[in-house]
């Protein structure tokens, strides 16, 4: 009895190891994972449940269970097993409803747990997730913004009902251009008619979308609205019947330009392209006697054989023939002028007109000072010419009105007055000081012009032109101490004739040192010429210089410290250091 108690202990003691081992074996079970297990009978009559995915043997059970025998009592780690699998997802059609994917989201046709994207031309898994991911993509966004620059189709085809802001905004763009054009106004004035409207109709969206300004306007008369009437005018001629005839011919020596030959090659051109005469309704042209003759003309010709026929001038050949008839009415002395060119081509000189000044144009003085040197030769012998002239008329005539006399010594006097101008050398002196002073006014003034701004560089600019100026005349070096550089701009008076250079040291150009750098310039007849010259040219720069002092403040602290906001001295060491808040 003894011996069968411990052989059903022992027998309990093996069960326990099976089962203990079985669950360090499969690990710790949930109560409803149960069912999901097999359970077979074993030859010990032990219930061993079994995955159906993985079969654990018994003898493996038992070679774990032998192993532990051996070895001192320890928990067995089982591994856990994967109990489920994921379930793949399909493409939905609801994804097509949604706005940020039904431009470029399709389902892929050869599988139905793929998705694909047209713009790409990729293939992805039908999961939301890896569709949003495909949306923010580098690649992706870039075919986006290129898409939706792109028209399409529908856009060529249909028509909309009513036109769109921007085509109206168009239109009126080159309508108010054809408006300049038409009425010979300024493209400038379309800087300050643009944003008057937008003004004035503020609740106009077509006036809100025009972008119109001088530059456009040029271009729209130029590239749109002329380059379309060229093509119209174009269009017109070359669907009407015409030809160009050429009727000097360098081979045919036959041909003339008489009016029966012109109004033959008229006639052999009609008959070319069989078109009868009778489809002619006018006749143009300018009007020379060949052409618009009374008689004996091509004129006369056409109103011959085309009965009717309506004849239309050159009109500006013929506003040219009124004003050179009113011409001749004028006094003879008018003409004289033209002769001038006969001067200019004796001596070589350019076909130059004479320039004056314009109160309009501030830089007009120094090209006409220019233009008077360059022609100073050909006006000479013009003015000479003229005073000959006279004289020798003078002389003819007897018996003269009291009236005519006094006229004609006006006039004399005039050209006698100015001949003596040109014989003076001390006169084109003059131009060629002018010549050297005046850069340093227009040369500021063309710089100020510019479009770039240059605010920070007025006062330095305006300060070194001044100094300039001061040193042609004023002492500097002969003191004890450097006057013009040790006092300030704004206190220096340029009319302190204590300041003054002597009259002989003042340079006024490189004509002028030359002429009077001759040794007959010490005596008296060259000498009083020389100072009063040189007193007129001190004069001038006083006076310019008087004129700049009034009209710019050189103490002007904003004026001086505007150049350190330019990039360069702002960076520059010295700034940062005087302005450290800079």
């Amino acid at each position: 009895m003894v011996e069968q108690n411990l052989k059903i202990e022992k027998e309990n003691t093996a069960e326990e190891k099976i089962l203990i081992a079985l669950r360090d074996r499969l690990g710790k079970l949930k109560k409803n994972s149960v069912g999901k297990y097999l359970f077979v009978l074993n030859p010990g009559s032990i219930i061993i449940p079994v995955s159906p995915k993985k079969i654990i043997k018994y003898s493996s059970i038992m070679s774990d269970i032998s192993s532990d025998e051996d070895t001192p009592p320890k928990r067995l780690q089982a591994k856990k097993l994967k109990l489920y699998t994921r379930r793949k997802q399909k493409f939905l059609k609801e994804w097509l409803n949604n706005t940020n994917f039904n431009t470029w989201l399709m389902p892929d046709l050869s599988d139905k747990y793929k998705a694909r994207c047209k713009l790409c031309n990729v293939t992805f898994t039908a999961e939301l997730t890896v569709i949003k991911n495909h949306g923010k993509c580098k690649h992706h966004m870039s075919a986006m913004n290129s898409a939706s620059n792109q028209k399409l189709i529908r856009t060529f085809t249909q028509k909309n009902a009513e036109p769109s802001f921007d085509y109206n905004a168009t239109r009126a763009e080159i309508k108010l251009c054809g408006f300049l054009a038409e009425h010979n106004l300024s493209f400038r004035l379309m800087d300050h008619l643009t944003p008057l409207l937008k003004d004035c109709f503020p609740d106009s969206k077509i006036l809100q979308d025009m972008r119109l300004k001088s530059s456009k306007s040029a271009a729209v008369v130029v590239n749109v609205i002329g380059a379309t009437e060229k093509s119209m005018h174009c269009r017109r001629v070359t669907s009407c019947f015409w030809e160009l005839y050429q009727v000097f011919n360098e081979e045919d020596n036959s041909s003339e330009a008489s009016a029966q030959h012109i109004y033959n090659c008229i006639e052999k051109s009609f008959e070319k392209y069989s078109i009868p005469l009778t489809n002619i309704i006018g006749f143009g042209s300018d009007g020379c006697s060949t052409m618009m003759g009374d008689k004996n003309s091509v004129r006369t010709r056409f109103e011959q054989s085309c009965p009717g026929i309506y004849i239309m001038k050159c009109l500006c050949h013929s506003l040219h023939l009124c004003a050179s008839n009113a011409c001749s009415e004028l006094p003879a002395e008018c003409e004289k002028l033209p002769h001038l060119k006969e001067i200019q081509s004796i001596l070589a000189l350019k076909a130059h007109k004479i320039l004056r000044p314009a109160q309009t144009r501030w830089l007009s003085i120094r090209a006409v000072v220019e233009r008077l040197l360059e022609q100073w030769d050909g006006l000479f012998l013009y003015f000479n010419k003229l005073y000959f002239e006279e004289e020798c008329k003078n002389m003819n005539k007897k018996k003269k009105d009291a009236s005519d006399q006094i006229a004609t010594e006006e006039n004399k006097s005039d050209v006698a007055r100015i001949l003596r101008c040109l014989q003076n050398p001390t006169m084109k002196l003059y131009y060629h000081f002018l010549l050297w002073s005046l850069p340093k006014f227009t040369d500021l003034n063309k710089l100020f012009q510019s479009e770039k701004p240059l605010i920070t560089a007025v006062h330095k600019k305006m300060s070194l032109t001044y100094l300039d100026l001061l040193k042609t005349f004023m002492d500097d070096k002969s003191y004890q101490y450097n006057y013009i550089n040790m006092t300030s701009l704004k206190d220096i008076n340029p009319s302190n004739e204590a300041k003054f250079k002597n009259i002989h040291n003042i340079y006024v150009g490189i004509e002028a040192f030359n002429y009077f750098n001759k040794p007959e310039s010490t005596k008296p007849p060259l000498l009083e010429e020389k100072i009063n010259f040189l007193t007129n040219c001190r004069k001038f720069l006083i006076r310019g210089c008087e004129e700049i002092k009034k009209r710019f403040d050189f103490d002007d602290l904003i004026q001086k410290n505007l150049s350190v906001i330019n990039p360069r001295e702002a960076m520059n060491k010295k700034t940062v250091m005087t302005m450290p808040s800079l």
